[in-house]
């Protein structure tokens, strides 16, 4: 699950780099042939290359019931993190890439020439957190950590906008975080959960990153026409800030095991 939520946070990063090379050649239309293209190549590879696990019986455990899934509060917190996560996101780069061109004078079709160096430097530094917080069982320590390093940048974005090279710094310092979250949280979501439910766990959590996409393109865009871009950093922060508090009460994975294995009984 790392490694699925690794790879959305690489599909992410692949394509701000991709999509100003997309309208520079062929414009918005460009653009939106190249999403219809990708939505049937995904429709193709749902309907042909995705396995059918047939219709068997599966297993069942009587101590869970799929409510529980809801009345979990780690799974909530966890829901919660992500919709956060992915509306800090959006609202950030309604306004980052105008600044981006602002300080560096590059038009919109050149921003590549600085997404390319960020997200491969954001990735060096992703991967070694990633593998030590799987070795070491340190999920919520990496978790609580990343989030609270989520804070620090966006809180210090509003200095950072002021010149170019401390703005690509940031945002290097951005996409670690944010990979390390996107990488972390999926496979903290398939520990939770309970196992016969995994799959039912995951469909609201992606459910809520969906949404955070949603709200934080909303969201962005209005603050930044009612305040500027200082406003969308300071709410990025403030939000990612109360994400910290909701998140601090999440118990460590080893106390699941010592309760008896069966997390989404734990409501408490």
């Amino acid at each position: 699950m790392a490694m699925v939520g690794g790879s959305i946070g690489l599909a992410f990063a692949v394509s701000l780099v991709a999509a100003p090379l997309v309208v520079g050649w062929g414009g918005l239309s460009g653009l939106f042939w190249v999403i219809t293209a990708l939505g049937l190549g995904a429709f193709a590879v749902a309907l042909w290359a995705v396995p059918d696990v047939g219709g068997g019986r599966r297993a069942a455990m009587a101590d869970t019931a799929a409510g529980d899934v809801l009345r979990n509060t780690d799974l909530l917190r966890l829901n919660a993190g992500v919709f956060v996560l992915h509306l800090v996101q959006v609202a950030l780069f309604v306004v980052v890439p105008s600044q981006l061109a602002l300080t560096g004078g590059l038009a919109a079709s050149e921003l590549w020439k600085v997404y390319l160096p960020v997200v491969v430097a954001s990735f060096v530094f992703m991967v070694p957190v990633i593998f030590a917080a799987e070795r070491h069982g340190a999920h919520r320590q990496a978790l609580l950590g990343s989030v609270a390093a989520l804070v620090g940048v966006c809180a210090l974005l509003p200095a950072a906008v002021t010149g170019f090279a401390t703005l690509v710094a940031a945002l290097v310092a951005f996409f670690v975080v944010f990979n390390i979250l996107e990488a972390l949280q999926p496979s903290l979501v398939s520990r939770v959960a309970p196992p016969q439910h995994k799959g039912l766990a995951l469909g609201f959590y992606n459910t809520a990153q969906a949404a955070g996409l949603f709200a934080g393109g909303a969201l962005g865009g209005r603050l930044l026409a009612s305040g500027g871009p200082g406003l969308v950093f300071e709410a990025a922060a403030v939000l990612v800030a109360l994400w910290l508090a909701v998140a601090w009460g999440m118990k460590p994975l080893r106390r699941r095991a010592e309760s008896g294995g069966v997390p989404a009984r734990d409501t408490a």
